[in-house]
């Protein structure tokens, strides 16, 4: 097919590198161009594009379609070894995948550049997980009824020896694509059921711990089981948990295995939180098939909440999730305007750098330990002053003025 879409190609060498990588290798026309070469490599994308008709067991037939991406790297006297020749192609081939894939990219000699930087990096992160450099970060969680830290989400990340502290946006790209997210999910985890048995023995009860799960742990049958013995191991029970997943990964890649394993969470008492709600399919269809207990409105949302169409999205959105018995989280309040206008809508926890920033865990005691002590009334403890009221404006909200959790 690749030669019937390109006779220009008949004369090339064809095979296959492994997986779903082919080569074409061979001696353009003289005078040809670089540019004419990528006009040739998007003739051949455009028509192996095009869908190709499947017949089925039951007579019917269908049509799939073959996404195609090219990496072109030419031979110049500088450069006629074949291996150099193929890893030019191969770095290119990556710079087309990364600028959305279905194109054509031509190596530069800055592409070997920033693989090699890239291939740094990954020793670097591989070398951060075998020294167990990543920690877990804390951000609180209120609930809006009462201003009490109810709470903690854990999030990554890496003290580099050197560099400090680094971010997640300059590490889980390359976490994924080195197939390691698995050892760094399991070691925050460890931190995060390690962190509560802490917080509990210094008399904070904080309610539940929330972890995200990539979608190899999903995919794996034994983790959850894994996940319960490590919880019963600290003498904590799975109720006290929370396992964010992320809809796309539940339903992108590994469907049964992933929503399996959901379930799997949820029979032995963990809770589950479809995370980052409004960026993938926010679907009546995929939340009721994912099957979660906690709906996690994404903070791209949040930020936009004074547009009257984001706010109708988020309304419709809210009155789904409540319709399927399950709670609305949100995060990304960074306003005491963003904390009046979820609890209007029926958010009923939400997470913000308005309320506290990710903390490691001795900054977070220590956060904890500022908090006003909640006096017990009726049975519950009163809403904190800085809490939204119909009947006046609140000054803006100091993230200290939250509640400190049950002792």
């Amino acid at each position: 097919r690749i030669f019937a879409a390109s006779p220009d190609l008949s004369t090339f060498e064809l095979a296959r590198q492994g997986g779903d990588e082919f080569l074409a290798f061979g001696v353009l026309d003289p005078g040809a161009t670089a540019t004419e070469a990528e006009w040739r490599a998007d003739h051949l994308i455009d028509d192996l594009s095009k869908p190709i008709p499947v017949a089925l067991r039951d007579a019917n037939s269908t049509d799939v379609r073959v996404g195609v991406s090219v990496g072109i790297a030419f031979g110049t006297e500088l450069c006629r070894n074949i291996d150099v020749l193929i890893a030019n192609a191969d770095i290119a081939l990556y710079a087309s995948k990364k600028s959305g894939k279905g194109i054509a990219t031509g190596f530069r000699a800055s592409m070997r550049e920033e693989a090699e930087a890239r291939n740094q990096w990954a020793n670097e992160i591989t070398r951060g997980l075998q020294e167990l450099e990543f920690e877990a970060f804390f951000q609180p969680q209120i609930d809006l009824a009462t201003g009490r830290v109810v709470g903690l989400e854990a999030l990554a990340r890496w003290h580099h020896p050197k560099l400090g502290l680094i971010e997640p946006a300059h590490f889980m790209d390359q976490i994924e694509q080195a197939s390691k997210s698995d050892l760094l999910d399991g070691q925050i985890i460890l931190r995060t059921v390690e962190a509560l048995r802490h917080l509990r023995k210094q008399g904070l009860f904080i309610e539940r711990m929330a972890v995200n799960v990539s979608g190899t742990l999903l995919r794996d049958p034994t983790f959850s089981t894994t996940f319960s013995e490590i919880v019963k191991e600290h003498f904590l029970p799975p109720e006290d948990f929370t396992v964010e997943v992320l809809e796309s990964l539940v339903l992108d890649t590994g469907r049964d295995e992933a929503i399996a394993t959901v379930q799997r969470l949820m029979r032995q008492g963990f809770q589950v939180a479809i995370d980052d709600f409004g960026t993938g399919y926010s679907s009546l269809e995929s939340v009721a098939a994912i099957g979660g207990s906690i709906l996690k409105i994404d903070k791209s949302l949040v930020r936009q909440l004074g547009d009257p169409r984001i706010h109708k999205i988020l309304t419709a959105a809210i009155a789904m999730g409540h319709g399927l018995g399950v709670s609305v989280y949100a995060e990304g309040a960074e306003t005491a305007t963003h904390l009046e206008r979820l609890q209007a809508l029926g958010v009923e926890v939400v997470q913000g750098y308005q309320i506290g920033a990710p903390m490691a865990l001795p900054e977070l005691q220590a956060w904890l330990a500022s908090l006003p002590k909640a006096k017990a009334e009726r049975g519950r403890p009163p809403a904190p002053q800085w809490l939204p009221s119909r009947k006046r404006r609140q000054p803006p909200m100091r993230f200290d003025r939250a509640v400190a959790p049950d002792r």
